[in-house]
């Protein structure tokens, strides 16, 4: 991919020497030393799954997280936030409640496929500390994956008992037009003995 006509590596590599002059260029002795880094970074962000949005989250961090150049390991901790897990956990039973209606939305499919692991009624029916241990857990797993089906459209579901859509009237003509489809004759009913 692209970033402004440049590869992502080659705008890394520029935004990386601007933000350390001196420091980055010099751990770079020849060109040969510049193409294995970046085919090395590159695999190793291919390998981590971070897309374009991380690595300019990487770059930003490094604006105040890094005084000298990050290693790799510290640029691909800088593309990945650290998770706030009760925020996100808050958010999965937010986006529960939402998918009734079909109108959730969420922020990572990770935290879809982890709620719908725990389960809507135990999401909704438990406090933070009591879910917090089974919910980082469930989530981390997740997260590890690296990659997700995509977030399924929500079923249909009848609605809860006192929450339908008709009327009473409505309901009390149904009953009546059942009462007398089972009062009408079905027709002649053999007799056993007449034979």
């Amino acid at each position: 991919p692209m970033l402004g006509g440049a590869s992502i590596m080659d705008h890394l590599f520029s935004r990386l020497d601007s933000l350390y002059p001196i420091r980055w260029r010099s751990a770079f002795p020849n060109k040969r030393a510049i193409a294995q880094w970046r085919e090395t970074w590159a695999e190793g962000f291919a390998e981590e799954g971070l897309g374009l949005e991380d690595i300019k989250k990487g770059i930003k961090a490094c604006y105040t997280r890094f005084p000298w150049p990050p290693s790799f390991a510290e640029f691909v901790s800088a593309c990945r936030p650290s998770m706030d897990f009760e925020s996100a956990f808050y958010e999965a039973v937010e986006q529960m409640r939402l998918r009734e209606s079909g109108h959730d939305q969420w922020s990572h499919p990770a935290m879809y496929w982890a709620a719908a692991s725990i389960g809507a009624f135990d999401l909704r029916n438990a406090t933070w500390g009591g879910i917090k241990d089974r919910w980082i857990a469930t989530l981390q797993a997740e997260l590890e994956k690296r990659a997700w089906p995509e977030v399924p459209s929500p079923k249909r579901s009848l609605p809860p008992l006192g929450k339908t859509t008709i009327t009473r009237e409505e309901s009390r003509q149904r009953i009546m037009e059942i009462k007398k489809l089972l009062k009408k004759p079905q027709g002649a009913i053999p007799c056993l003995d007449s034979a």
